[in-house]
């Protein structure tokens, strides 16, 4: 019985915006058996997610894994339909680069050169910059990138991987070579992909949008907090923010390029000092890591650096992911921050008045979006506000280490706090495990 030409299933283009889509899922394996309208894979679009189904009873035959990215018109799978044996289906074309030439090409691509075959816009380029055919090294479905590689336009460029760099990128390569903390590449959706098309349109101006909350505390703080934090929520800011962070990676992030950004690893929360003459950003490495009073510490260690002159690591210079900038105790009310260096969230703190606070959530479009700082802001708001107490309510002693409250203490079967002298002069009361060190 004679063997028939596989069906060829092609990427559909489901809207104009799209010149690539990106392979999420695919529920089938090599050589598997398929029906009519079986679904084998699905692919992502900037717009939508889209399952692509079998057209035919028949044999599989994949040409594309998943996270791949394909231009629209790149073939995807093939079907081998009746009078397929075993060895028939392993003998077959694996992917249009062994077409035969008797093969019809079709719209979109044109004929095989050799061992490949080119797009119809890879071949529209290739002409255009006078690419000859034997320079396009490899096998098989040539886009335009693998065109503009070969004529030196490009470097370690690849259309199917996530890992695309567009040439000339000296001031981003400049800007990543001085990361000083881990981070993953990460593939952007689609979706964020054309965004960051259209953002980056006009050049190099920096996509950033703010998004600015108000929180409202009821009183004092539950537990006083060093004289420096009398009068600002800053490092209540840092010390819930590094914990809410983990699970907003993009906030912790940065954008590479059109197709990608990098995760960090670490949470190192970046504190801005500026004297009016001298603006540094120094971080607090894993600031997740830490509790609050150890954040108050580090941020008090880092001020007395600062107004020291000394030098300054350059550690605490460059492995800040986030950073906050506090004016809540100067005058004003309100500030648009701008993000710093390779970051994609900057927090901006302010105080309207003694119980109002300002945060400005200034943000990288190209790596977040509005919809997530908003929902990162409100939980941090009901975190922050949740360290204080209305002034009319009467306030239970708690410990100003630990904060263990007094009934808590006494559930422990200790009968009482004790009252300390804090370094500052200021009284406080002391549950007895930070009292004896436990």
């Amino acid at each position: 019985m004679s063997v028939e030409d596989p069906i060829l299933v092609r990427v559909e283009r489901q809207n104009v915006n799209d010149d690539s889509v990106i392979i999420l899922a695919i529920f089938m394996s090599e050589g598997d058996t398929v029906s009519c309208d079986d679904i084998v894979m699905e692919i992502e679009t900037s717009k939508t997610n889209f399952e692509v189904t079998s057209p035919a009873d028949g044999y599989l035959q994949l040409h594309v894994k998943v996270d791949d990215e394909v231009e629209i018109g790149a073939p995807l799978f093939s079907i081998q339909t009746q009078g397929a044996s075993i060895d028939d289906r392993h003998n077959a074309p694996s992917s249009p680069r062994e077409q035969t030439k008797d093969e019809t090409i079709a719209d979109g691509e044109v004929p095989a050169q050799g061992n490949i075959v080119l797009s119809k816009a890879a071949e529209q380029r290739r002409a255009e910059l006078g690419v000859p055919i034997a320079s396009l090294k490899g096998h098989g479905w040539i886009t335009v990138d693998d065109v503009e590689q070969a004529a030196g336009l490009r470097t370690k460029t690849n259309s199917t991987s996530s890992d695309t760099t567009v040439a000339s990128p000296e001031k981003r390569q400049t800007m990543l070579s001085e990361i000083t903390s881990g981070y993953d590449k990460k593939r952007k959706t689609k979706r964020k992909q054309a965004e960051s098309n259209n953002l980056t349109f006009y050049g190099d101006a920096l996509p950033q949008s703010t998004i600015w909350i108000d929180i409202e505390v009821s009183g004092t703080r539950v537990v006083r907090p060093p004289y420096l934090f009398e009068d600002t929520i800053g490092d209540i800011v840092v010390y819930e923010s590094s914990k809410l962070l983990k699970n907003y990676p993009n906030l912790n992030a940065f954008h590479i390029n059109e197709r990608q950004y990098g995760a960090y690893e670490e949470v190192n929360f970046g504190i801005s000092f500026d004297s009016g003459e001298n603006l540094k950003v120094l971080a607090i490495e894993r600031t997740d890591r830490f509790s609050l009073a150890e954040i108050q510490s580090r941020i008090e260690s880092l001020l007395y650096l600062y107004e020291s002159g000394d030098s300054i690591p350059q550690d605490l210079l460059t492995a800040a992911t986030v950073t906050l900038s506090d004016l809540s105790q100067s005058a004003a009310s309100s500030l648009l921050p701008l993000l710093n260096g390779a970051q994609s969230l900057i927090l901006g703190l302010a105080r309207r008045d003694p119980l109002t606070y300002s945060i400005a959530a200034s943000f990288d479009h190209r790596v977040a979006d509005g919809l997530m700082v908003s929902e990162f802001l409100g939980k941090l708001s009901e975190r922050v506000c949740s360290y204080f107490r209305s002034s009319t309510e009467s306030p239970e002693p708690s410990c100003f280490l630990c904060a263990k409250t007094m009934s808590e203490e006494l559930k422990f079967g200790n009968r009482a706090m004790l009252t300390v002298k804090r370094a500052d002069g200021t009284d406080a009361v002391m549950c007895r495990n930070c009292f004896e060190g436990w």
